[in-house]
């Protein structure tokens, strides 16, 4: 029992000998670290052009929305203006002489100042006359 076997460097201890030694250029190591210093370039490719189609599709996502928002708007409108296209067309039936007015509305804002005011309710923003 006196006698204890001598235990083998492990690849740690084998790599920092090396290291030490400056053989890590060897033709037995050579192979290994092309090996991984191309794992690591490729990586690092990889990433960026995960990163890269990440951000189109954020940038995609937004154009999407707004697209969303415009449609949703555009189909407003026209039930809107379906709706008041109906209605004119039941007052014209029954003999009223109501219907969308034809000239711009002109009215007072908050402060007295005259507003002109387009079909739709928009402000022109001239004030007075």
């Amino acid at each position: 029992m006196g006698e204890e076997k001598k235990r083998k460097p492990g690849l740690w201890r084998k790599a920092v000998r090396v290291i030490g030694r400056g053989e890590f250029i060897s033709e037995e190591y050579l192979p290994h670290m092309a090996w991984t210093i191309m794992l690591i370039i490729a990586g690092v490719v990889l990433a960026y052009f995960v990163e890269n189609r990440q951000l189109k599709m954020r940038e995609g996502r937004k154009d999407v929305e707004t697209w969303r928002i415009y449609c949703r708007q555009t189909e407003y409108e026209l039930e809107k203006t379906k709706r008041i296209t109906n209605l004119e067309k039941e007052l014209r039936k029954n003999g009223s002489k109501v219907g969308i007015p034809k000239k711009r509305a002109v009215e007072l804002d908050r402060h007295g100042n005259w507003k002109e005011q387009q079909l739709e309710g928009a402000a022109t923003g001239r004030t007075g006359d």
